[in-house]
């Protein structure tokens, strides 16, 4: 248990500062910035206070919410921050081709203008 708290500090505070650099070069907007250190201190009070979780289960048994729904809900919500990562590098990468075309083609007809004097 020792290691996941440990863990849990170290990816925290990476993640944290990275996300608080990303923000103040203007590379996030606040939503973003807000999500971000909300999620990891979650992560990070939760790893410290695994109690926590349990409490929660029990508040919510009344309503029929398992532990395993809990888990569902958790695995759904990183399958959609993977797929948009995924459309993120995707169109980075579209976007990344199209400008190395457009200079490669600025390149050829510098080229040719030079080659023609």
């Amino acid at each position: 248990m020792l290691l996941v708290k440990i863990l849990s500090l170290f990816f925290g505070v990476i993640v944290i500062a990275k996300t608080m650099t990303d923000f103040k070069k203007k590379e996030e907007n606040w939503q973003v910035f807000l999500f971000w250190i909300i999620v990891w201190l979650g992560v990070i009070f939760v790893a410290f206070n695994p109690a926590i979780i349990n409490e929660m289960v029990l508040k919510l048994s009344n309503r029929s919410i398992t532990v395993g729904q809990i888990v569902g809900i958790g695995f759904v919500f990183m399958l959609y921050i993977l797929y948009r990562v995924y459309v993120k590098a995707h169109r980075q990468e579209k976007q990344f081709s199209r400008l190395i075309r457009k200079i490669a083609l600025m390149d050829l007809k510098s080229s040719k203008i030079v080659n023609k004097k």
